[in-house]
């Protein structure tokens, strides 16, 4: 939550601002367990939040706070209850269980919903959860390692740098296909 606060602070509040539309970063938080955490995102103005897996209370408390929940889902079941909340972009985790296949068994009986490559993901993979069908992919650990600080900086600039190119390159591959 700290982690979280100062980005906040540095990037200049919650979505709904005019001024983080044109901004390049929109400040989420994950993961997301408890209400408590939700009652004080709300009050930061957190436009969106990940949760490990599916809860219907807190994926419902969340959404009553105006927070857009992509919630952790893996399963068909768990994808079902989430459509019957009305959400239509979820997390799937962990994204490499299956293989890149799982998400088209998955868009089979949910063709409207779409998914968030989260748990396995690499800037030297993540053009092939695009190219999967992916809409997105989130990268924890991979882009900033556990207790990174200001001399990992400009690792973490880099790593991010390439995560951009392979959502580059992955469009661009679609667009000529």
């Amino acid at each position: 939550m700290e982690c979280i606060r100062r980005a906040v602070e540095y990037f200049g509040g919650g979505f709904p601002d005019e001024k983080m539309y044109t901004n390049a970063v929109h400040v989420g938080a994950g993961t997301v367990t408890t209400k408590e955490q939700i009652d004080i995102l709300a009050e930061w103005r957190i436009p969106y939040m990940l949760t490990p897996g599916f809860d219907t209370k807190i994926v419902q408390y969340a959404l009553c706070k105006g927070i857009e929940v992509l919630p952790g889902v893996l399963t068909p079941s768990e994808v079902q209850q989430a459509v019957n909340c009305g959400i239509r972009l979820m997390k799937l985790f962990p994204a490499d269980a299956f293989g890149k296949g799982y998400i088209k068994a998955l868009k089979g009986p949910f063709p409207d919903v779409d998914f968030v490559a989260v748990g396995g993901v690499t800037a030297e993979n993540a053009s092939e959860f695009y190219r999967a069908g992916f809409q997105g992919v989130a990268a924890g650990s991979n882009l900033v390692p556990r207790g990174a600080g200001m001399a990992d900086v400009d690792r973490i600039r880099e790593r991010a740098r390439r995560y951009v190119r392979a959502a580059d390159g992955s469009v661009t591959a679609e667009n000529n296909a």
